[in-house]
């Protein structure tokens, strides 16, 4: 698994680039895709981003819902209901707090979309509830690389997202824990048959995987799906003029939160979600005495049970202002995740020079530097998670040094123009080795 470090001297010639996302700007894997597209036209390339959901009009972004004639559209609808029927059959999808299990068929036939004939590059992102992958594989010409970024474990597993430790995907899919189900003919085992067979039409070579951790790079190079194809390492990047270091006391100010209280962040799309770990910070909280508790701001859609830890809702934030604001605000910035890939929230608050604590899991580590930019807890260990808590709110230079390098984290590692190149980078190779036999080196 390839992992570039520095820019090349090469510059990469502006490119017909296909991205495809299931969504445009919510949640974690479009709004990178987004970010990502963004930055790749911004360096000249005609990256054109084909989704499911438009959220708002945007250069370059494709409505899929609308490019359909009324048979397409009945079609549609039919996949839907059949995937509701199917899923339907498992009550443990229904559980408060699942995550997201999708199931493999997608509803949308894009393989008969004009973008396809002039791409030079197809780059998949999270495609779950959208494209029928099998359809669009079989249309791709062998002379086009597909490039997918994983944004989660679906695209090697029978259903899920995340696997909560099951490693069945490591041989395929089947009797899935997240189903409830003991039958080894079920709904990860189809599938897994599925992508198989749709993985099938590409030619050797053809397909690039892209981690944006090493922790989803190593997982997918274990799958039975997955590990036969080269990996390369890029992680995400957003656009550091918009998210950087603001006034601290106007930040506050703007919450009403006094000068000198202890203050963390926590943000996340639903709180109630379980991976996300809401309920274990809550309980790393109560571990730490209640004359040096933090007040805790909480962004994000629902709610959890909190006791007798001051809250201060901040609701869903819209627009990167708003979610700038939030992190300047906060002394700490916490990510209590059970498992995650390498979430924008991260980076975000590191771009605004707001340190992070999290569990030691996923892409935690590649993000966070402990001592530097935050802390890194031993994974689930509460006790640990208030220890780490509680020695960065007492660090007396936790304003100034701890701050300033995240700030320089950001800029070195993860501004989107660094994404961007790597992108046109492994996408030029890529062309120019399929145009010559195809042998790229990884």
């Amino acid at each position: 698994m390839s992992q570039p470090d520095n820019l090349s001297t090469e510059i990469a010639l502006s490119m017909n680039i296909l991205m495809l996302s299931t969504r445009h700007k919510r949640g974690g894997a479009a709004v990178a895709a987004s970010r990502l597209q963004e930055a790749l036209r911004a360096q000249g390339h005609d990256a054109t981003l084909l989704v499911r959901d438009l959220d708002c009009p945007d250069p370059g972004v494709r409505d899929a819902r609308r490019e359909c004639g009324i048979k397409e559209r009945y079609r549609r609808a039919f996949n839907r209901l059949r995937n509701e029927n199917d899923l339907n059959r498992y009550p443990a999808l229904k559980r408060e707090g699942q995550e997201k299990f999708s199931h493999f068929r997608g509803r949308f036939d894009v393989s008969g979309h004009e973008l396809l004939e002039s791409a030079d590059v197809v780059n998949l992102h999270w495609i779950a509830d959208f494209v029928m992958l099998e359809n669009l594989l079989n249309r791709i010409p062998g002379t086009t690389p597909v490039v997918w970024t994983l944004h989660d474990a679906n695209p090697f597993t029978g259903g899920c997202h995340f696997t909560q430790g099951c490693r069945k995907f490591q041989n395929g899919c089947t009797a899935c824990p997240q189903l409830d189900s003991s039958d080894e003919g079920d709904l990860t085992s189809d599938g897994n048959s599925y992508k198989r067979r749709a993985l099938s039409a590409l030619d050797d070579g053809q397909l690039h995987v892209v981690a944006p951790s090493q922790w989803i790079g190593r997982e997918s190079g274990d799958s039975a799906l997955l590990g036969h194809v080269p990996h390369t390492v890029i992680p995400y990047g957003l656009d550091l003029r918009r998210f950087h270091p603001i006034d601290k006391r106007h930040a506050r100010e703007s919450y009403g939160i006094e000068e000198g209280r202890p203050t963390v962040l926590a943000l996340v799309e639903s709180l109630e979600n379980q991976r996300k770990g809401l309920d274990l910070l809550i309980e790393a909280l109560h571990l730490i005495p209640a004359e040096r508790r933090p007040l805790l701001l909480l962004a994000g859609e629902g709610s959890v049970p909190a006791g007798d830890v001051e809250v201060m809702g901040l609701g869903i934030l819209t627009g990167e202002d708003a979610l700038a604001r939030a992190y300047c605000s906060a002394d700490l910035h916490v990510v209590p995740s059970r498992e995650d890939n390498l979430p924008n929230t991260v980076l975000e608050s590191l771009a605004c020079g707001t340190p992070v604590v999290a569990f030691d899991i996923g892409g935690m580590s590649d993000m966070i530097t402990p001592e530097e930019t935050g802390l890194l807890a031993a994974p689930g260990d509460t006790g640990d998670l208030a220890d780490c808590i509680g020695k960065m709110l007492e660090n007396p230079e936790l304003d100034k040094s701890i701050r300033r390098a995240c700030r320089d984290d950001a800029e070195r590692r993860f501004g989107s123009e660094l994404q961007a190149h790597r992108y046109a980078e492994l996408f030029t190779r890529l062309s120019h080795a399929s145009k010559q036999g195809r042998n790229p080196s990884p």
